[in-house]
């Protein structure tokens, strides 16, 4: 999962990580916005759940599953809710809030 995210943060340029932290400091200021997002949240899980359950050998609606996807989505939700927004440590952080994730937190 880790090498995946990174994979996939490495393919955003700088332009595109540019048009992701205005729109998410657009985000932040307008309330409706944000209640939207958190819609989004909702359906993050779903997907990483659906994802996660064929290599977890469970069906994607279990609770273990369904915890895991959402430990991850808030994982990288609290990597993103630092002061620095949405900038190249980005990836760094969320690579080490799922570090902490796989290491049960030790």
């Amino acid at each position: 999962m880790r090498a995946a995210i990174r994979e996939g943060f490495a393919e955003i340029t700088p332009e595109e990580a540019a048009d992701a932290v205005e729109r998410i400091e657009l985000v932040m200021r307008v309330p409706e916005l944000r209640a939207a997002v958190a819609g989004e949240l909702l359906d993050s899980i779903d997907r990483v759940a659906q994802l996660c359950a064929s290599r977890m050998h469970l069906p994607s609606d279990s609770m273990r599953v369904r915890s895991f996807a959402g430990a991850v989505v808030g994982a990288m939700l609290a990597a993103f809710m630092v002061p620095a927004g949405l900038d190249r440590a980005f990836t760094e952080r969320v690579d080490q809030a799922l570090a902490e994730l796989e290491s049960g937190f030790r």
